[in-house]
């Protein structure tokens, strides 16, 4: 995804910001063809590295607004990402 922003508009911070507000939807019927995924776990690893930084900081403005219109939803994704980056979930990431 970098490479196309690059490519397509040059190198800057907005990357992230368009990947969350254009492609989250795209990015989650991939995972879900690809590798059989449920929408929920494909959509949560969509937003993986589109959300919040170790230190809890929102990434997006996209993240920010969907976490405060959807709580509940924002932090099943990070549990589900979470699950996924220990091996709980699919393979460990390394």
């Amino acid at each position: 995804m970098h490479a196309y922003f690059r490519l397509e508009n040059g190198a800057g911070a907005g990357d992230h910001q368009a990947m969350a507000t254009t492609y989250i939807s795209q990015m989650s019927q991939a995972l879900q063809d690809s590798f059989g995924m449920t929408p929920e776990d494909a959509t949560a690893l969509a937003w993986g590295g589109l959300n919040e930084n170790v230190q809890g900081v929102a990434i997006t403005d996209a993240w920010t607004q969907f976490k405060a219109a959807h709580p509940d939803q924002a932090t099943n994704i990070q549990l589900i990402n979470t699950q996924y980056q220990t091996g709980l979930k699919g393979l460990k990431c390394n």
